[in-house]
């Protein structure tokens, strides 16, 4: 909507130019505010779940598992992952290099327990690819770079064995997100982390996060009224 309404105010000014009408009244119009729906976040038993059902001895079991792992710690987006060369990732130091949009770089940290999943995924890549020190992190079965349809396909194959519902990849990065905010980490780390230019969705997520955080505390504090 805003991409359209941004489209039709710069012909309105070109049109102006050359017709030489007032375009003003194009000009002042705004977009609508649109309701934006909440993304619940995965719950830990829930991810637990969806990294139970990658404990086996393939390559795409391995994969997987690396994935989820990285997703969850990274807040990466989908396009972001897929993005990844091997040379991005350095196990030592827990570190991944991720391009953003608009041609933006940033250094996200990953935990030591994604570090072991990420080489345990490296050393069954080895096999399948010519050059294992180049090239794609992400490999498809048939050794090429894991495209968007073939990440969403496996995720949600995986979601649906952990019983998961609802479940896409963009759900990671919401729930690392919350995580990070309700364990008491600062709104400028996370926008650093999650590689965000403004604090538009920072503020969505400081509501989701400062709400869970409500609730838990209505329960810890014993505030429920019972029947006398």
């Amino acid at each position: 909507m805003r991409l359209r309404l941004a489209g039709i105010k710069q012909f309105a000014k070109w049109l102006a130019a050359e017709e030489g009408f007032d375009a003003d009244p194009i000009a002042a119009i705004k977009p609508p505010k649109l309701k934006q729906d909440d993304v619940p976040d995965l719950s830990v038993n829930e991810l637990q779940r969806m990294l139970k059902v990658c404990d086996g001895p393939s390559f795409r079991d391995k994969r997987d598992k690396a994935i989820l792992m990285m997703l969850a710690d990274t807040g990466a987006r989908a396009s972001e992952l897929l993005a990844l060369n091997i040379t991005d990732v350095d196990l030592d130091e827990c570190m991944a290099h991720i391009h953003g949009k608009g041609g933006k770089s940033r250094r996200a940290r990953f935990s030591h327990g994604t570090a072991a999943a990420l080489d345990r995924y490296v050393r069954a890549r080895r096999s399948r690819v010519t050059r294992p020190t180049s090239g794609p992190l992400w490999l498809s079965v048939r050794g090429q770079r894991l495209s968007y349809t073939g990440l969403r396909t496996t995720l949600q194959e995986r979601a649906s064995d952990a019983g998961v519902v609802a479940f896409h990849a963009h759900r990671l990065r919401h729930t690392m997100s919350v995580r990070w905010l309700r364990s008491g980490g600062s709104e400028t780390g996370l926008r650093a982390h999650a590689g965000w230019s403004s604090n538009t969705m920072i503020t969505r997520y400081v509501k989701a996060a400062s709400e869970q955080l409500a609730a838990e505390e209505f329960d810890r504090l014993n505030l429920g009224l019972t029947e006398l």
